[in-house]
């Protein structure tokens, strides 16, 4: 028994537009479930306005995304054209701190405060831990905190075992010393 090709392709291409519709209709149940209904239209709606419903929707949507991007680029800065001379005056500012330094001393523990710029911050910070490990410190735990273009960091260390209570004065010493430029 030989089939007929033609009727063979006819058969196919009914069971492929069957799935094509079938595909589309469960594309639009799942558009539908995420788009917001309204409780005044109580009546079955049909496709075309459901289609209509969720493209208003989503133009919605989209000027509302863009609200928020305008919204957050302000409250960053980046949009204010006269922004620039403000950051100019930031890095001025935070390079014209003078970094002071501060270390109590309690028994085995030393506790450092240093305040300084931005600009300097980091490496100042990476060079007492530095140097605290230099001397078998260690570290117990360090903060940071940055308010108007100022960083306060917290460094608390602790004597490692070798290392005698005549090491903690000559490692403030050396921490003084490079914090105020060998002055």
């Amino acid at each position: 028994m030989e089939r007929n090709p033609t009727s063979f392709g006819a058969a196919d291409r009914k069971t492929i537009e069957k799935n094509r519709r079938n595909y589309m209709k469960d594309l639009y149940s799942e558009l539908h479930s995420l788009i917001p209904h309204d409780n005044s239209s109580k009546g079955v709606k049909s496709l075309t306005d459901q289609l209509d419903q969720a493209a208003k929707y989503i133009k919605k949507l989209r000027i509302k995304l863009e609200k928020l991007k305008h919204k957050r680029e302000t409250l960053e800065g980046v949009n204010l054209p006269n922004n620039i001379p403000r950051v100019e005056e930031a890095i001025l500012e935070s390079a014209c701190v003078s970094p002071q330094v501060d270390i109590h001393v309690s028994g085995s523990s030393i506790e450092i405060h240093l305040i300084s710029g931005l600009n300097v911050s980091s490496f100042m910070f990476i060079e007492i831990v530095r140097m605290l490990q230099e001397e078998s410190f260690e570290i117990q735990n360090a903060n940071c905190v940055v308010s108007n273009n100022t960083c306060f960091q917290t460094i608390h260390s602790q004597v490692g075992d070798c290392v005698s209570s005549c090491g903690s004065g000559t490692i403030s010493e050396r921490i003084k010393k490079f914090v105020n430029g060998g002055r």
